[in-house]
């Protein structure tokens, strides 16, 4: 009997740290399924997105559980000297840098994207917001409905005769 390898994933050999909460995990999920070392970075009471319904029997995330299939995970303290020295040392080992902002206050830290930037030059960083990193709205903070109403996907949905229903799936934090 032979035994074969399965192909390597298109990613294999990145390794991508993913910051994000509700907002980007999907995306690092997507990173993860393609071969890629993605190693969930949560505070230390863990992602607040753990606890988003629909929940399973055990109280776990269906959702949460879905978006980081594939990934390491890891619980550190940016704010005290002790997780942004292991912060450090982590980012030094990655490709890819993802974040929306939701789960650590990298800034406070002293890890600024242009900070990053300096002390790790290779690194790409990749931050997925509702409304971008500057303008009137840059600092609002959003859910899914938020996202659909803004670019009119809600009024797509429901009766002319009555509200606009959201479609399921967080459709607009998928999409993208």
């Amino acid at each position: 009997m032979t035994t074969t390898t399965p192909p390597a994933g298109a990613l294999e050999g990145l390794r991508i740290l993913d910051l994000g909460g509700e907002i980007a995990n999907y995306c690092g999920r997507l990173f993860a399924q393609l071969g890629a070392d993605v190693i969930l970075v949560e505070p230390p009471s863990g992602s607040s997105y753990r606890t988003a319904p629909p929940l399973a029997g055990s109280g776990a995330s269906l959702r949460f559980a879905y978006d980081n299939a594939d990934k390491r995970s890891i619980r550190m303290d940016v704010a005290t000297s002790g997780g942004r020295s292991a912060f450090a040392r982590l980012v030094a080992s990655a490709d890819l840098l993802l974040d929306d902002r939701t789960q650590h206050d990298l800034g406070a830290a002293g890890f600024t994207y242009d900070a990053l930037g300096e002390l790790f030059p290779t690194l790409t960083t990749t931050v997925i917001t509702p409304f971008g990193l500057s303008g009137p709205y840059a600092h609002y903070r959003a859910t899914d409905a938020t996202c659909m109403a803004f670019g009119g996907m809600l009024w797509l949905g429901g009766y002319g005769d009555g509200p606009p229903v959201q479609p399921a799936g967080h459709q607009s934090f998928r999409a993208g």
